[in-house]
């Protein structure tokens, strides 16, 4: 059991693996990898507009 504070959590999720998102299989880690996202921070950094343009908008 890992408790997160609520002010942690960010700290906590940025090191991540992408793996550990749901819904974000092998093709989706590839096309992520394809523009250098492997962690949960990287994709927090990611500009929304470049996700949308990626991957379409949700």
């Amino acid at each position: 059991l890992v408790v997160v504070e609520p002010g942690d959590v960010e700290q906590f999720l940025r090191p991540l693996s992408i793996r550990c998102l749901p819904g974000v299989g092998p093709k989706t880690r590839k096309a992520l990898a394809a523009v250098g996202v492997h962690t949960v921070g990287d994709l927090a950094d990611l500009p929304r507009r470049q996700l949308e343009e990626r991957f379409g908008e949700h």
